[in-house]
């Protein structure tokens, strides 16, 4: 699990001693004691991890939060600034009913307001659930590939996005915050080319 995340891993003394606790509370699990350690090592690495889960960044820091919504990959960004961007918000498609995923987990993680959003390319896994998020939230804007599909997902989302005013954009590389992004995709002649798939 660890050996996948970048840079250092910083553990503290009380994460360490709960490992312990953990081990010896799981040999012991049979007797009383082996139970009160279980649940004092759950106790103190809830108290320990759980605080880097549910707070913030800190000012200046770019955040990126992956969210599995069964349906595709959302990735949630929060700038330096503060400000929230959305990348591809997939979906049950434009005649899904009922609660959107995406958007719970959005509100969930103190979600108000898009700076912007990008869908990757028109398909359902990619754009299925961004009419409901253009709904829910207030957009800056949404930059697409600029293709032309008859998918009926797209064009929920270009009647979505056309109902709340939405600007619509071709990305370039630009700079938000202090974040420069850099848009990469296949391009001819200068203009993007579709999606292979």
């Amino acid at each position: 699990l660890l050996a996948g995340l970048a840079g250092p891993v910083t553990v503290s003394p009380a994460q360490v001693a709960a490992v312990y606790a953990a081990l010896l509370g799981y040999v012991l699990r049979r007797t009383r004691a082996g139970r009160a350690l279980l649940f004092t090592a759950a106790v103190v690495a809830a108290a320990t991890l759980l605080p880097d889960a549910v707070t913030p960044p800190a000012p200046g820091t770019l955040r990126a939060i992956f969210l599995d919504v069964g349906d595709g990959d959302a990735i949630l960004l929060t700038l330096p600034d503060g400000r929230h961007a959305l990348v591809d918000a997939p979906g049950r498609g434009p005649r899904a009913t009922g609660p959107s995923p995406l958007v719970r987990r959005l509100r969930r993680l103190g979600v108000r307001r898009l700076a912007f959003v990008v869908a990757t390319h028109p398909h359902a896994d990619h754009v299925g659930g961004l009419p409901a998020v253009l709904r829910a939230f207030p957009v800056g804007r949404l930059y697409h590939s600029g293709q032309r599909t008859p998918r009926p997902e797209w064009r929920a989302v270009l009647r979505a996005a056309r109902d709340r005013r939405v600007p619509l954009a071709v990305p370039r590389s630009r700079r938000f915050s202090a974040v420069h992004l850099d848009v990469l995709a296949p391009r001819h002649q200068g203009r993007l080319q579709p999606h292979p798939l």
